[in-house]
């Protein structure tokens, strides 16, 4: 629900307008949420609030938030069986037993969005004002800290500061207060100068053409499998725009290459002439850039092809795109954009030498149901580590010959960043220095193609200056050959 709860400024900035709504989500969501329902959730509650500023039909609003997501995925068959439970008489207690049922997910998964999506609608179809509808909200439970604040926002666009009792809102007042570590920008004082800025906002958006703005079904990522994708590299200036492309996947071969192709827009009112290059790590080498001279408005599209040497061994590579602005003299200025390339990871699969992209592995039905894959992993350090092996099938997790995990089945393939997986696909142990053999196999249905993907993280800590030690996770090497 990282995602979800930070729709309402999409919907507040596109008023009336889903399509940009749902566009701005979108591209917020795929920042920290690495492909499934987090996403769908965001763009779902945006699209949602959006139409609310122009209409207080809740089922009309339903029925257009859930034309912007995928109908195979979980936050619109929970939305749409909550809906049509509804109408069919379902009652709020037993709402709740049937939502879980069939949309819920572990226990462990509070957060997880499709549960939290449709609870945050209870409070306008049982709820018989503000107050009633958001205690009926929060007393589902789950994420509810999310749900209560989503039922609010929507309620209060809907309905103004008027539907809103004093008793809930005099308490809260307008200013606003952020923690002490949030800082590097200048926070609104208060809701009503927040207020005067989303307007400006607004207004500024106003002169967008919607329709420019759309979702493909290749931005979607499989909504079954947690993918780690990276954001294309861009820069908003207001003189320049600069968004670069990869072709495909962020992801490199060691001896592979990756094209990619950047689009360059000049905003000002005078001719720009400029000279594009790549800047890379050691072992790569970059061909393509040149030279464009762009009058007001004018865009060009630019190809480059990024090549590793068979010295390419970490899990990632740093480039930057450098993006000059030329007068006579030489460079009047230097645009920086930075953008990454992910190593394969390289396994035996079924006795297959494969390089991956990206962290999920499928076995092609083989008549006995029975995969085996192997890799090897380097950590740098000894340190605590963190395995994860999301499947549905029955699986086992060797490390160094020893197993480490014995899970079964579970109803729905998920693998978290964090610490919400189902308990027998996750294990955390010690982890010395050096390379260390891994062997998943798999058991499942004999007939099917089977999938797993895979998370290994280790135990990270840095102190940043007159704070607390931070506990993070950074990814294992994987060795290549």
């Amino acid at each position: 629900m990282g995602s979800p709860i930070r729709s309402e400024i999409w919907a507040a900035v596109c008023a009336g307008r889903p399509k940009l709504a749902a566009f701005f989500a979108w591209q917020d969501a795929v920042v920290d949420h690495a492909g499934g329902e987090g996403i769908y959730g965001e763009i779902f509650n945006a699209v949602a609030e959006s139409m609310a500023f122009v209409s207080d039909d809740i089922f009309r609003i339903v029925d257009e938030a859930l034309k912007y997501i995928p109908t195979s995925c979980r936050v619109y068959k929970a939305v749409s069986d909550t809906i049509k439970w509804y109408k069919e008489g379902v009652s709020y207690v037993d709402m709740r037993a049937k939502l879980l049922e069939k949309h819920g997910s572990h226990p462990l998964h509070f957060t997880d969005a499709p549960q939290n999506i449709a609870i945050g609608l209870i409070g306008f179809l049982y709820g018989s004002d503000f107050g009633d509808g958001m205690l009926k909200v929060a007393n589902y439970g789950y994420d509810a800290d999310c749900t209560v604040a989503t039922y609010a926002a929507l309620y209060g666009i809907m309905y103004g500061t008027a539907g809103i009792p004093a008793k809930w809102s005099d308490p809260i007042g307008d200013l606003i207060l952020l923690s002490k570590e949030v800082r590097g920008f200048r926070c609104p004082a208060n809701l009503d100068e927040l207020t005067d800025r989303t307007i400006r906002m607004y207004n500024i958006l106003l002169q967008e053409d919607e329709d420019k703005y759309v979702i493909t079904d290749e931005d979607f990522a499989d909504y079954e499998v947690q993918q780690y994708t990276l954001p294309e590299g861009e820069l908003r200036d207001e003189a320049v725009w600069i968004t670069l492309k990869y072709d495909g996947s962020p992801v490199i071969t060691t001896d592979g290459s990756r094209r990619m192709s950047f689009r360059v827009r000049n905003n000002t009112y005078a001719r720009w002439n400029m000279r594009f290059s790549i800047t890379c790590p050691d072992n790569f080498i970059a061909t393509g850039g040149g030279y464009a001279s762009l009058e007001h408005g004018e865009e060009a599209v630019y190809e480059a092809t990024v090549s590793a040497g068979a010295d390419f061994r970490r899990s990632q590579a740093d480039f930057v795109l450098n993006v000059d602005r030329l007068n006579e003299e030489g460079i009047w200025k230097r645009y920086y954009i930075p953008f990454v390339l992910v190593r394969t990871s390289h396994w035996v699969i079924d006795g297959e030498h494969t390089d991956v992209d990206g962290n999920v592995i499928t076995f092609a039905a083989n008549g006995t149901g029975k995969h085996v894959a192997e890799t090897v992993l380097y950590s740098a350090e000894r340190r605590p580590s963190r395995f994860n092996i999301a499947t549905t099938e029955k699986m086992k997790l060797f490390v160094d010959g020893r197993q480490v995990l014995d899970g079964g089945v579970n109803p729905t393939l998920r693998n978290s960043y964090s610490t919400l997986n189902f308990p027998d696909q996750e294990t955390e142990f010690l982890l010395e220095a050096g390379e260390h053999s891994l062997r998943v196999e798999l058991d499942g249905d004999a007939g099917k193609e089977q999938v797993f993907s895979f998370v290994f993280t280790a135990k990270k800590c840095t102190t940043p200056e007159g704070g607390r030690p931070l506990v993070a996770y950074e990814f294992l090497e994987n060795v290549v050959g």
